[in-house]
């Protein structure tokens, strides 16, 4: 029987976990595992390497990449049978894995035939309550305590991105052998980068937390940062928290707003928290006060660096 599994998502990495496990299960060996991007390949040939029979006999797996025969825009209707054909037909020897971001309508044939054949896995992103606990089991699994705030500032200092934390959590492990994970851990290991620290920065504004304030303001010492990249930071940020409510007023989720501004639900998820943190008036006051300051530094009536400590300090 033509074996098939159809991998559904948008995160690399939970995607590459996925079809890892297939090849795992089906002890495929990495030398009869070939891998097309559908868009940079001629689709014959990927049907010429799935229809190929194993010489020796060999399971084989061909894994496609986001194929265009699954859009509405993709119009070859001679390569949409081709592969419909073969999704009817039994190849023995092949394993084909597809992966793509599509959802699968009925209504189109191609999709009616892969949903009668394959073993559909959705590959569903990991955010909020969930993610804490990804975190924890991923420690747990290997013999890790870790402290409930240092999972939250993992998190934080990852912005939720599941490839980057898993980064983070292996160096962790390395680095801590008497599997105790603490927050001071966390703070010591892993990296702010600038805009980790303007997003900290607006969350310490819309709760008044000076000490918090302080702390940022430290940070953005320590990466030597220019005072004028810092402040053109929270500009580009404070416009962004806008968008987001504006985006949220028009009763838009996680996936709409991470399409509209290109990026990854995971981080889409703590742009809506903190937009809905802060009122109108708060981003307005914000925006009026980072904008009166770029003026005043850039016509030479404050110095930048004290510009922006009386900014950090909210005067």
């Amino acid at each position: 029987m033509n074996e098939i599994y159809l991998i559904v998502g948008n995160d690399p990495f939970l995607i590459d976990k996925e079809k890892e496990n297939i090849i795992k299960m089906k002890m495929v060996d990495s030398f009869n595992v070939s891998s097309y991007d559908f868009a940079d390949t001629d689709p014959l040939e990927i049907l010429n390497e799935m229809t190929t029979i194993s010489l020796l006999g060999e399971a084989r797996i061909v894994i496609i990449k986001e194929p265009e025969f699954l859009k509405a825009s993709y119009k070859n209707i001679n390569i949409i049978n081709k592969f419909s054909g073969y999704f009817e037909q039994d190849y023995s020897d092949t394993i084909t894995i597809i992966i793509t971001e599509e959802e699968l309508d009925k209504k189109v044939l191609i999709k009616s035939i892969l949903l009668k054949k394959a073993t559909v896995v959705n590959v569903a992103n990991i955010t909020g309550d969930d993610l804490n606990t990804w975190v924890k089991n991923d420690f747990n699994k290997d013999g890790y305590n870790i402290e409930d705030s240092a999972v939250l500032e993992l998190i934080e200092r990852t912005e939720g991105d599941i490839m980057t934390l898993n980064n983070e959590i292996e160096k962790i492990k390395l680095y801590q052998t008497d599997k105790e994970v603490s927050y001071q851990t966390v703070k010591l290991l892993v990296s702010k980068n600038l805009e980790d620290n303007i997003f900290n920065l607006l969350n310490a504004f819309v709760s008044s937390d000076k000490k918090a304030l302080l702390s940022i303001y430290e940070d953005f010492m320590a990466m030597n940062e220019d005072e004028m990249r810092i402040i053109s930071a929270i500009m580009n940020k404070l416009e962004e928290i806008l968008y987001t409510k504006v985006l949220i007023n028009r009763r838009m989720g996680k996936d709409e707003v991470a399409a509209y501004f290109k990026v990854k639900p995971g981080r889409a998820y703590y742009m809506i928290q903190t937009a809905k943190k802060i009122s109108d008036d708060g981003v307005r006051d914000l925006i009026n006060r980072i904008t009166k300051l770029d003026y005043e530094i850039k016509s030479g009536k404050i110095d930048k660096k004290l510009g922006l400590q009386l900014f950090m300090l909210g005067a």
